[in-house]
């Protein structure tokens, strides 16, 4: 991107204003705010057929929800507002690594709860849950760390210490996925399955176009 960005040390209002113009992080920004209000789309449409303050078996699901809501948050304030200076950059970013890590928690709790065969969940279900933590922990770190620490030019070990522990966070976090889908049986019979393999493919997609 050549052009169409904005200028450092302005006011507030600046940034906040910049949301409704056209620059180099719009679509970013417009992109997480979208997905905040397909969130609570979700939130609100079930919330009407599950009854979630009676049901909790719904619970892993609106945590989920709300951790995909916060990580859009964090997200899009990060991208409309990180312009401001070098400091604020990075700061701004370190609370996008929280939400992405917290997401990321969200998800495997998720996962354990609904999607994992019996005899997984009987045997795992809390050592699941630790781990998981301390891994979404240990992702928000090193991200964290790695923005503060690393100037540039950005040696190849800022990428890993970014990617590395978020790819371990997710590959550890769709684990009870991984095992209710195999052993394959194609064609796909089950929706739900195909929804679950479809998942896994395009975030390792997009996982590759993003590192």
């Amino acid at each position: 991107i050549l052009r169409g960005y904005r200028s450092t040390h302005q006011p507030w209002s600046y940034y906040w204003k910049s949301l409704f113009h056209k620059h180099n992080e719009t679509i970013n920004v417009w992109s997480h705010l979208v997905g905040i209000l397909c969130m609570i789309h979700l939130l609100y449409y079930y919330n009407q057929r599950l009854k979630f303050f009676e049901n909790a078996h719904s619970w892993p699901f609106v945590v989920s929800l709300c951790t995909a809501i916060i990580m859009f948050m964090c997200s899009a304030f990060a991208h409309l507002l990180h312009s401001k200076s070098e400091k604020i950059h990075k700061t701004c970013f370190a609370i996008d690594y929280v939400g992405v890590s917290l997401h990321g928690f969200g998800s495997g709790f998720l996962h354990i709860y609904y999607s994992a065969p019996q005899w997984y969940y009987d045997k795992i279900e809390y050592q699941y849950i630790f781990i998981l933590l301390l891994l979404g922990i240990l992702a928000c770190f090193l991200n964290c760390f790695a923005q503060y620490h690393f100037h540039p030019p950005y040696p190849p070990l800022k990428r890993i210490c970014q990617f590395l522990p978020c790819g371990i966070l997710w590959i550890y976090s769709v684990i009870p996925l991984v095992i209710s889908l195999f052993p394959l049986n194609f064609p796909l019979n089950s929706s739900s399955s195909l929804c679950h393999l479809g998942q896994i493919i395009l975030f390792i997609v997009g996982a590759t176009f993003f590192a």
